[in-house]
């Protein structure tokens, strides 16, 4: 089993998670960002 996590956003890239090197980097720099965040919150474990 895997998963994968699939962010997408604005083009602009305005919380710079283009650069990130994993998934974890990314969601924290979008966490301390303000840029609103959607979950597909499936309750699938990976929304929280």
């Amino acid at each position: 089993m895997y998963n994968d996590f699939v962010l997408v956003g604005p083009k602009s890239d305005p919380e710079v998670i283009k650069s990130a090197t994993s998934a974890e980097e990314a969601l924290k720099k979008i966490s301390l960002g303000k840029t609103p965040f959607i979950s597909r919150g499936d309750d699938s474990g990976t929304h929280k």
